[in-house]
Protein backbone atom coordinates (compact mmCIF):
# COMPACT_ATOMS: atom_id res chain seq x y z
CA UNK A 1 0.00 0.00 0.00
CA UNK A 2 1.40 3.38 -1.03
CA UNK A 3 1.32 6.62 0.86
CA UNK A 4 0.39 9.80 -0.96
CA UNK A 5 3.10 12.48 -1.04
CA UNK A 6 2.32 16.20 -0.92
CA UNK A 7 3.19 16.52 -4.62
CA UNK A 8 0.41 14.03 -5.45
CA UNK A 9 -2.29 15.85 -3.47
CA UNK A 10 -5.29 17.37 -5.20
CA UNK A 11 -5.08 21.13 -4.50
CA UNK A 12 -6.96 22.18 -1.39
CA UNK A 13 -8.20 25.33 -3.10
CA UNK A 14 -9.93 23.26 -5.79
CA UNK A 15 -11.51 21.02 -3.16
CA UNK A 16 -12.96 24.08 -1.41
CA UNK A 17 -14.19 25.40 -4.77
CA UNK A 18 -15.93 22.08 -5.47
CA UNK A 19 -17.72 22.21 -2.11
CA UNK A 20 -18.76 25.79 -2.81
CA UNK A 21 -20.09 24.92 -6.26
CA UNK A 22 -22.11 22.06 -4.75
CA UNK A 23 -23.66 24.06 -1.89
CA UNK A 24 -24.28 27.36 -3.67
CA UNK A 25 -27.29 26.29 -5.84
CA UNK A 26 -29.10 24.75 -2.89
CA UNK A 27 -28.38 27.77 -0.72
CA UNK A 28 -29.75 30.11 -3.40
CA UNK A 29 -32.96 28.08 -3.63
CA UNK A 30 -33.38 28.09 0.15
CA UNK A 31 -32.96 31.89 0.06
CA UNK A 32 -35.84 32.17 -2.39
CA UNK A 33 -34.01 32.37 -5.71
CA UNK A 34 -35.89 30.51 -8.43
CA UNK A 35 -33.45 28.49 -10.54
CA UNK A 36 -36.22 26.73 -12.44
CA UNK A 37 -36.82 26.95 -16.16
CA UNK A 38 -40.59 26.75 -16.41
CA UNK A 39 -41.14 27.70 -20.02
CA UNK A 40 -44.00 30.08 -19.22
CA UNK A 41 -45.15 31.81 -22.37
CA UNK A 42 -45.62 35.55 -22.37
CA UNK A 43 -48.45 37.23 -24.33
CA UNK A 44 -47.38 38.51 -27.70
CA UNK A 45 -49.08 40.97 -29.98
CA UNK A 46 -47.48 39.33 -32.98
CA UNK A 47 -49.82 36.36 -32.82
CA UNK A 48 -48.92 33.57 -35.21
CA UNK A 49 -45.86 35.48 -36.38
CA UNK A 50 -44.27 34.81 -33.00
CA UNK A 51 -44.87 31.05 -33.00
CA UNK A 52 -41.11 30.25 -33.12
CA UNK A 53 -40.50 32.52 -30.13
CA UNK A 54 -43.38 30.93 -28.22
CA UNK A 55 -42.05 27.46 -28.94
CA UNK A 56 -38.56 28.42 -27.74
CA UNK A 57 -39.97 29.83 -24.53
CA UNK A 58 -42.04 26.71 -23.97
CA UNK A 59 -39.02 24.49 -24.58
CA UNK A 60 -36.61 26.59 -22.51
CA UNK A 61 -36.44 23.92 -19.80
CA UNK A 62 -35.70 21.18 -22.31
CA UNK A 63 -33.00 23.34 -23.93
CA UNK A 64 -31.40 24.03 -20.54
CA UNK A 65 -31.46 20.33 -19.66
CA UNK A 66 -29.88 19.42 -22.99
CA UNK A 67 -27.11 22.00 -22.62
CA UNK A 68 -26.25 20.85 -19.10
CA UNK A 69 -26.34 17.16 -19.99
CA UNK A 70 -24.17 17.57 -23.07
CA UNK A 71 -21.74 19.64 -21.00
CA UNK A 72 -21.41 16.70 -18.63
CA UNK A 73 -21.01 14.28 -21.54
CA UNK A 74 -18.35 16.51 -23.09
CA UNK A 75 -16.40 16.62 -19.81
CA UNK A 76 -16.59 12.82 -19.58
CA UNK A 77 -15.30 12.43 -23.15
CA UNK A 78 -12.45 14.87 -22.53
CA UNK A 79 -11.48 12.92 -19.41
CA UNK A 80 -11.60 9.58 -21.20
CA UNK A 81 -9.50 10.77 -24.15
CA UNK A 82 -7.10 12.60 -21.81
CA UNK A 83 -6.48 9.47 -19.76
CA UNK A 84 -5.79 7.45 -22.92
CA UNK A 85 -3.17 10.03 -23.92
CA UNK A 86 -1.78 9.88 -20.37
CA UNK A 87 -1.45 6.10 -20.73
CA UNK A 88 0.53 6.45 -23.95
CA UNK A 89 2.95 8.76 -22.10
CA UNK A 90 3.21 7.15 -18.66
CA UNK A 91 1.77 3.62 -19.10
CA UNK A 92 -0.30 4.09 -15.96
CA UNK A 93 -3.40 1.84 -16.15
CA UNK A 94 -4.99 3.32 -13.01
CA UNK A 95 -5.78 6.72 -14.49
CA UNK A 96 -6.83 5.18 -17.80
CA UNK A 97 -9.25 2.64 -16.32
CA UNK A 98 -11.00 5.30 -14.21
CA UNK A 99 -11.07 7.56 -17.28
CA UNK A 100 -12.73 4.76 -19.26
CA UNK A 101 -15.28 4.39 -16.47
CA UNK A 102 -16.11 8.09 -16.73
CA UNK A 103 -16.26 7.85 -20.52
CA UNK A 104 -18.72 4.95 -20.29
CA UNK A 105 -20.83 6.90 -17.78
CA UNK A 106 -20.79 9.87 -20.15
CA UNK A 107 -22.04 7.67 -22.99
CA UNK A 108 -24.95 6.58 -20.81
CA UNK A 109 -25.73 10.23 -20.07
CA UNK A 110 -25.61 10.88 -23.81
CA UNK A 111 -28.19 8.14 -24.32
CA UNK A 112 -30.36 9.79 -21.67
CA UNK A 113 -30.15 13.12 -23.52
CA UNK A 114 -31.26 11.45 -26.75
CA UNK A 115 -34.20 9.93 -24.89
CA UNK A 116 -35.08 13.28 -23.28
CA UNK A 117 -35.14 14.90 -26.73
CA UNK A 118 -37.40 12.13 -28.09
CA UNK A 119 -34.71 10.89 -30.47
CA UNK A 120 -35.03 7.28 -29.23
CA UNK A 121 -38.16 5.60 -30.53
CA UNK A 122 -38.66 2.88 -27.90
CA UNK A 123 -41.02 3.82 -25.05
CA UNK A 124 -41.12 7.35 -26.47
CA UNK A 125 -44.74 7.77 -25.45
CA UNK A 126 -44.18 6.68 -21.86
CA UNK A 127 -43.70 9.72 -19.54
CA UNK A 128 -41.70 7.56 -17.11
CA UNK A 129 -39.12 6.59 -19.76
CA UNK A 130 -37.06 9.81 -19.49
CA UNK A 131 -36.62 9.82 -15.68
CA UNK A 132 -36.03 6.05 -15.79
CA UNK A 133 -33.09 6.41 -18.23
CA UNK A 134 -31.73 9.22 -16.07
CA UNK A 135 -31.90 6.89 -13.10
CA UNK A 136 -30.16 4.11 -15.07
CA UNK A 137 -27.35 6.47 -16.13
CA UNK A 138 -26.69 7.49 -12.53
CA UNK A 139 -26.66 3.86 -11.39
CA UNK A 140 -24.23 3.10 -14.19
CA UNK A 141 -21.84 5.91 -13.19
CA UNK A 142 -21.65 4.76 -9.57
CA UNK A 143 -21.24 1.10 -10.50
CA UNK A 144 -18.54 2.02 -13.05
CA UNK A 145 -16.52 3.66 -10.27
CA UNK A 146 -16.87 0.58 -8.07
CA UNK A 147 -16.11 -1.87 -10.88
CA UNK A 148 -13.10 0.08 -12.16
CA UNK A 149 -11.63 0.39 -8.66
CA UNK A 150 -12.16 -3.31 -7.99
CA UNK A 151 -10.44 -4.25 -11.25
CA UNK A 152 -7.40 -2.11 -10.45
CA UNK A 153 -7.04 -3.16 -6.82
CA UNK A 154 -7.42 -6.88 -7.54
CA UNK A 155 -5.49 -7.09 -10.80
CA UNK A 156 -2.67 -4.68 -9.98
CA UNK A 157 -0.41 -3.49 -12.79
CA UNK A 158 2.92 -5.29 -12.91
CA UNK A 159 4.67 -5.39 -16.23
CA UNK A 160 3.86 -3.58 -19.42
CA UNK A 161 1.93 -6.52 -20.87
CA UNK A 162 -0.23 -6.85 -17.76
CA UNK A 163 -0.95 -3.10 -17.75
CA UNK A 164 -2.05 -3.24 -21.37
CA UNK A 165 -4.27 -6.23 -20.60
CA UNK A 166 -5.92 -4.36 -17.73
CA UNK A 167 -6.71 -1.36 -19.93
CA UNK A 168 -8.05 -3.60 -22.70
CA UNK A 169 -10.14 -5.61 -20.24
CA UNK A 170 -11.58 -2.44 -18.71
CA UNK A 171 -12.44 -1.04 -22.16
CA UNK A 172 -14.24 -4.24 -23.18
CA UNK A 173 -16.14 -4.47 -19.88
CA UNK A 174 -17.20 -0.81 -19.91
CA UNK A 175 -18.35 -0.80 -23.52
CA UNK A 176 -20.22 -4.09 -23.04
CA UNK A 177 -21.88 -2.66 -19.93
CA UNK A 178 -22.97 0.44 -21.88
CA UNK A 179 -24.44 -1.68 -24.65
CA UNK A 180 -26.29 -3.98 -22.26
CA UNK A 181 -27.61 -1.05 -20.20
CA UNK A 182 -28.94 0.74 -23.27
CA UNK A 183 -30.48 -2.48 -24.56
CA UNK A 184 -32.14 -3.11 -21.20
CA UNK A 185 -33.51 0.42 -20.89
CA UNK A 186 -34.82 0.38 -24.45
CA UNK A 187 -36.53 -3.01 -24.35
CA UNK A 188 -37.58 -3.69 -20.77
CA UNK A 189 -41.35 -3.82 -20.19
CA UNK A 190 -40.67 -2.79 -16.59
CA UNK A 191 -41.03 0.98 -16.50
CA UNK A 192 -41.51 2.09 -12.90
CA UNK A 193 -42.95 5.40 -11.76
CA UNK A 194 -39.94 7.30 -10.40
CA UNK A 195 -41.47 10.68 -9.50
CA UNK A 196 -43.95 11.22 -6.65
CA UNK A 197 -44.53 15.00 -6.47
CA UNK A 198 -46.56 14.96 -3.22
CA UNK A 199 -44.29 12.61 -1.30
CA UNK A 200 -41.73 13.64 1.31
CA UNK A 201 -39.09 12.13 -0.97
CA UNK A 202 -40.29 13.05 -4.48
CA UNK A 203 -37.77 10.85 -6.31
CA UNK A 204 -36.96 7.89 -4.03
CA UNK A 205 -35.18 5.97 -6.79
CA UNK A 206 -32.47 8.64 -6.83
CA UNK A 207 -31.42 7.53 -3.35
CA UNK A 208 -30.18 4.21 -4.77
CA UNK A 209 -27.35 5.78 -6.83
CA UNK A 210 -26.73 8.09 -3.86
CA UNK A 211 -26.00 5.04 -1.70
CA UNK A 212 -23.77 3.58 -4.42
CA UNK A 213 -21.81 6.82 -4.79
CA UNK A 214 -21.28 6.97 -1.04
CA UNK A 215 -20.17 3.33 -1.10
CA UNK A 216 -17.70 4.10 -3.89
CA UNK A 217 -16.32 7.11 -2.03
CA UNK A 218 -16.09 5.45 1.37
CA UNK A 219 -14.54 2.19 0.21
CA UNK A 220 -13.74 1.53 -3.46
CA UNK A 221 -12.18 4.83 -4.55
CA UNK A 222 -10.57 5.41 -1.16
CA UNK A 223 -8.92 1.99 -1.34
CA UNK A 224 -7.81 2.69 -4.90
CA UNK A 225 -6.26 6.00 -3.83
CA UNK A 226 -4.42 4.24 -1.00
CA UNK A 227 -2.97 1.61 -3.33
CA UNK A 228 -2.34 3.90 -6.31
CA UNK A 229 -2.14 7.50 -5.04
CA UNK A 230 -2.18 10.25 -7.63
CA UNK A 231 -3.69 13.68 -8.16
CA UNK A 232 -6.21 12.16 -10.55
CA UNK A 233 -7.43 9.44 -8.17
CA UNK A 234 -7.81 12.05 -5.43
CA UNK A 235 -9.77 14.25 -7.83
CA UNK A 236 -12.11 11.35 -8.64
CA UNK A 237 -12.56 10.79 -4.90
CA UNK A 238 -13.43 14.49 -4.46
CA UNK A 239 -15.92 14.22 -7.36
CA UNK A 240 -18.05 11.93 -5.19
CA UNK A 241 -19.16 15.08 -3.35
CA UNK A 242 -20.94 16.67 -6.36
CA UNK A 243 -22.20 13.26 -7.49
CA UNK A 244 -23.82 12.73 -4.09
CA UNK A 245 -25.17 16.29 -4.00
CA UNK A 246 -26.72 15.74 -7.43
CA UNK A 247 -28.66 12.78 -6.07
CA UNK A 248 -29.71 14.68 -2.96
CA UNK A 249 -31.04 17.62 -4.99
CA UNK A 250 -32.90 15.28 -7.32
CA UNK A 251 -34.17 12.82 -4.75
CA UNK A 252 -35.23 15.18 -1.97
CA UNK A 253 -35.98 18.40 -3.85
CA UNK A 254 -37.14 18.02 -7.45
CA UNK A 255 -40.85 17.39 -7.94
CA UNK A 256 -41.04 18.05 -11.68
CA UNK A 257 -38.74 18.43 -14.68
CA UNK A 258 -36.82 21.69 -14.94
CA UNK A 259 -37.75 23.05 -11.49
CA UNK A 260 -35.10 24.77 -9.37
CA UNK A 261 -33.80 21.63 -7.67
CA UNK A 262 -33.77 19.77 -10.98
CA UNK A 263 -31.60 22.43 -12.63
CA UNK A 264 -29.40 22.72 -9.55
CA UNK A 265 -28.81 18.97 -9.64
CA UNK A 266 -27.75 19.06 -13.27
CA UNK A 267 -25.42 22.02 -12.74
CA UNK A 268 -23.73 20.15 -9.89
CA UNK A 269 -23.58 17.05 -12.10
CA UNK A 270 -21.50 19.03 -14.61
CA UNK A 271 -19.19 19.97 -11.73
CA UNK A 272 -18.89 16.29 -10.84
CA UNK A 273 -17.59 15.49 -14.33
CA UNK A 274 -15.30 18.53 -14.43
CA UNK A 275 -13.47 17.64 -11.20
CA UNK A 276 -11.60 14.65 -12.75
CA UNK A 277 -10.75 16.87 -15.73
CA UNK A 278 -9.18 19.38 -13.34
CA UNK A 279 -7.26 16.58 -11.63
CA UNK A 280 -5.93 15.39 -14.98
CA UNK A 281 -4.82 18.92 -15.91
CA UNK A 282 -3.13 19.46 -12.54
CA UNK A 283 -1.35 16.11 -12.98
CA UNK A 284 -0.13 17.16 -16.44
CA UNK A 285 1.22 20.42 -14.95
CA UNK A 286 3.00 18.43 -12.22
CA UNK A 287 4.59 16.11 -14.80
CA UNK A 288 5.75 19.09 -16.85
CA UNK A 289 7.32 20.74 -13.81
CA UNK A 290 9.07 17.50 -12.84
CA UNK A 291 10.48 17.13 -16.36
CA UNK A 292 11.68 20.75 -16.34
CA UNK A 293 13.35 20.22 -12.95
CA UNK A 294 14.94 16.97 -14.14
CA UNK A 295 16.30 18.57 -17.30
CA UNK A 296 17.57 21.52 -15.29
CA UNK A 297 19.31 19.14 -12.90
CA UNK A 298 20.88 17.21 -15.77
CA UNK A 299 22.16 20.41 -17.37
CA UNK A 300 23.67 21.55 -14.08
CA UNK A 301 25.29 18.14 -13.58
CA UNK A 302 26.67 18.28 -17.10
CA UNK A 303 28.10 21.76 -16.49
CA UNK A 304 29.67 20.61 -13.21
CA UNK A 305 31.16 17.61 -14.97
CA UNK A 306 32.60 19.80 -17.68
CA UNK A 307 34.12 22.13 -15.07
CA UNK A 308 35.56 19.17 -13.19
CA UNK A 309 36.97 17.67 -16.37
CA UNK A 310 38.53 21.01 -17.37
CA UNK A 311 40.14 21.39 -13.93
CA UNK A 312 41.47 17.83 -14.04
CA UNK A 313 42.91 18.33 -17.51
CA UNK A 314 44.57 21.55 -16.41
CA UNK A 315 46.12 19.82 -13.41
CA UNK A 316 47.51 16.78 -15.24
CA UNK A 317 48.61 18.87 -18.22
CA UNK A 318 51.06 20.67 -15.94
CA UNK A 319 52.50 17.62 -14.20
CA UNK A 320 56.23 17.51 -15.10
CA UNK A 321 57.61 14.51 -16.99
CA UNK A 322 54.26 12.64 -16.76
CA UNK A 323 51.50 11.12 -18.86
CA UNK A 324 48.05 10.50 -17.39
CA UNK A 325 45.82 8.06 -19.27
CA UNK A 326 42.19 7.32 -18.45
CA UNK A 327 40.76 4.32 -20.33
CA UNK A 328 37.98 1.70 -20.14
CA UNK A 329 38.20 -2.09 -20.09
CA UNK A 330 38.43 -2.21 -23.86
CA UNK A 331 41.53 -0.06 -23.63
CA UNK A 332 39.66 2.81 -25.29
CA UNK A 333 41.05 6.16 -24.24
CA UNK A 334 38.81 8.53 -22.27
CA UNK A 335 41.47 11.09 -21.39
CA UNK A 336 45.13 11.59 -22.20
CA UNK A 337 47.16 14.47 -20.84
CA UNK A 338 50.69 15.24 -19.68
CA UNK A 339 53.77 17.09 -20.79
CA UNK A 340 55.60 13.82 -21.56
CA UNK A 341 53.26 13.09 -24.51
CA UNK A 342 55.51 15.26 -26.63
CA UNK A 343 58.33 12.80 -26.03
CA UNK A 344 56.29 10.31 -28.06
CA UNK A 345 55.38 12.87 -30.66
CA UNK A 346 51.69 12.69 -29.67
CA UNK A 347 48.99 15.09 -28.57
CA UNK A 348 45.86 14.53 -26.38
CA UNK A 349 43.72 14.68 -29.53
CA UNK A 350 45.44 11.57 -30.90
CA UNK A 351 43.97 9.49 -28.08
CA UNK A 352 40.35 10.68 -28.02
CA UNK A 353 38.03 7.69 -28.49
CA UNK A 354 40.88 5.51 -29.77
CA UNK A 355 42.16 2.17 -28.50
CA UNK A 356 45.51 2.70 -26.82
CA UNK A 357 47.27 0.02 -28.87
CA UNK A 358 46.06 1.70 -32.06
CA UNK A 359 47.76 4.91 -30.98
CA UNK A 360 50.89 3.49 -29.36
CA UNK A 361 51.30 0.47 -31.67
CA UNK A 362 50.92 -3.28 -31.15
CA UNK A 363 54.57 -3.61 -30.19
CA UNK A 364 53.86 -1.93 -26.85
CA UNK A 365 50.95 -4.21 -25.89
CA UNK A 366 53.04 -7.02 -24.30
CA UNK A 367 54.73 -4.43 -22.11
CA UNK A 368 51.88 -2.13 -21.07
CA UNK A 369 48.91 -4.51 -21.40
CA UNK A 370 49.36 -6.37 -18.06
CA UNK A 371 49.96 -3.12 -16.21
CA UNK A 372 46.86 -1.51 -17.69
CA UNK A 373 44.67 -4.52 -16.80
CA UNK A 374 46.01 -4.47 -13.23
CA UNK A 375 45.10 -0.78 -13.05
CA UNK A 376 41.54 -1.61 -14.09
CA UNK A 377 41.45 -4.18 -11.28
CA UNK A 378 42.56 -1.58 -8.76
CA UNK A 379 46.12 -2.87 -8.42
CA UNK A 380 49.30 -0.78 -8.47
CA UNK A 381 51.91 -1.83 -11.00
CA UNK A 382 54.63 -0.44 -13.18
CA UNK A 383 56.61 -1.15 -16.32
CA UNK A 384 59.68 0.05 -18.14
CA UNK A 385 59.35 0.90 -21.75
CA UNK A 386 62.17 2.16 -23.86
CA UNK A 387 61.08 3.77 -27.06
CA UNK A 388 63.07 3.92 -30.23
Amino acid sequence: MSQSSPSLAYPRELTIAVWGACLLPGLLILLGVDLGTHGVDSPSAKGLADVPGQLHRQLAGSFMHTVLEWSAVGAAVVTGVGTLVHYLVRRNPVITVIGLSLLAAGLMDGYHVLVANRLVASHSGDPDFIPFTGFISRIFCAVAFILGSWLLVTRGGRGRETRAQIVATAAVIMMAAVSLSIAFASTTPFMPVTVFPDAVVPRPYELIPLALFLLAGAFSLRMLNNYHPSIFTQAVLVSIVPHAMTQLYMGLGSTEPFDGWYNAAHVVKVVAYLVPVSGLLVDYVRMHREEVETLSGLRETERALQRSRAMYRTMVRNLPNSIVLLFDREMRSLLAEGAALQWLGLTPGDFEGEVLTDVLGDDILPTVGPAFHKALDGETSGFIYQGE
